[in-house]
């Protein structure tokens, strides 16, 4: 009989919220217009050229105006209001740093929404196996392939949020949602939920798109 998860863990930056747009706001605040709010590299090296390593002002941009400025994106709060109707208990995991204004900020956030039960802060890029490690099995939904196969690791039905720098990732235990609707009927319709966990399976991509940035 197929158990199918009433809990989702749902990464925040990139999943739920709006955080590119945020940066490129930070960034052109300080001096560095970006091409656009779209990276297709998750480095983000596309839309800041001028850059060597665009991402090195993350942490300052976390404890920024900016970061607590960022928005959902459209649609995402209704869904996940809909899931809560639905039963569905949903907990925000991310890996957004532990300072203590980044703390605040997103505690402020994730209060305001209305649909979260709780949240789990990690330092900034954590892996966040060992906390899903300590939920029976749930759905999990991040925007990054290598955490997404964390969640598969951990038992979890594990989603990937479509973001144009995972565009041609694949993994046969990972689904992919590319609308917010979508996750309910992936909780229920997923391959997790009768085939066996393979951790051993790789990602579709090559080693140099499998790297965690801070974020």
């Amino acid at each position: 009989m197929q158990i199918k998860p009433t809990l989702l863990l749902s990464d925040l930056d990139g999943v739920y919220c709006n955080w590119a747009q945020g940066y490129v706001n930070y960034m052109e605040s300080i001096g560095y217009k970006a091409l656009h709010a779209n990276p297709t590299v998750f480095s983000m090296t596309d839309i800041f050229p001028m850059l060597d390593k665009p991402w090195i002002h993350i942490k300052d941009y976390q404890q920024s105006e900016f970061y607590a400025g960022i928005l959902p994106y459209g649609g995402a709060n209704e869904a996940y209001r809909e899931l809560v109707k639905s039963g569905v208990k949903i907990i925000a995991v991310s890996s957004c740093g532990l300072e203590a204004e980044t703390v605040r900020m997103r505690t402020e956030f994730v209060a305001k929404q209305g649909v979260f039960s709780d949240m789990i802060l990690l330092e900034l890029g954590a892996p966040k196996l060992d906390v899903l490690k300590k939920f029976a099995k749930a759905a999990f939904i991040d925007d990054q392939p290598v955490v997404a196969l964390e969640g598969v690791e951990a038992g979890h039905v594990s989603m990937l949020k479509c973001m144009p720098y995972n565009i041609d990732i694949t993994h046969p235990q990972i689904a992919r949602v590319s609308q917010f609707a979508e996750i309910k009927t992936r909780m229920h319709t997923h391959p997790a939920l009768s085939i066996a966990c393979n951790i051993d399976e790789p990602l579709d991509v090559e080693p140099s798109r499998k790297m965690r940035f801070a974020r």
